[in-house]
């Protein structure tokens, strides 16, 4: 299933506890960490795990696009819950909500790439986590955000970060 979000906001909420923060590695070179918080008395094993990829599919990013979803393929197998793909040009698309393995990954199709949306992406992927919030209160939420440029089209995502 696919959903597209062409910069909207969220319509709902979710009592999600999400930590935000960036920080600049070097030059043009930032990192965005959003933490949902580990519930108490569970071990990372015990606990139901989902991850959510958002990756820049621009046209900055050429092969590395898809060099990148067979990376975050391999991270699926470490999940026991579905897990989502996300990717942003100009318009930011959910490829998948119910990724099961490193092969279901690798085997979605990248759409043609195009502009720069990290805070359509944003909102997209975080929408994912706050369905799983929802679906399974417990369940922990690793995002895993890849973009090599910077926002050119779209709400800016200093707002939507701002948001959560």
């Amino acid at each position: 299933m696919s959903t597209t979000v062409r910069d909207k906001p969220p319509t709902e909420k979710a009592d999600l506890r999400v930590s935000v923060s960036s920080f600049q590695v070097s030059d043009g070179c930032h990192v965005l960490v959003l933490c949902q918080h580990v519930n108490a008395g569970q071990t990372r094993s015990q606990q139901p795990l989902a991850m959510h990829f958002c990756l820049d599919n621009s046209s900055s990013m050429g092969s590395s696009s898809q060099r990148a979803q067979i990376c975050f393929s391999e991270l699926i197998s470490l999940a026991n819950l579905p897990c989502s793909f996300t990717v942003f040009g100009s318009d930011a698309t959910r490829l998948s909500s119910s990724i099961t393995s490193p092969g279901q990954m690798r085997d979605i199709k990248l759409p043609s790439q195009s502009m720069t949306n990290i805070g359509g992406g944003l909102r997209l992927m975080m929408g994912a986590a706050m369905s799983m919030y929802k679906t399974d209160p417990h369940a922990h939420n690793i995002l895993v955000f890849l973009s090599d440029g910077h926002n050119n089209c779209g709400t800016h995502p200093k707002v939507v970060v701002k948001e959560l």
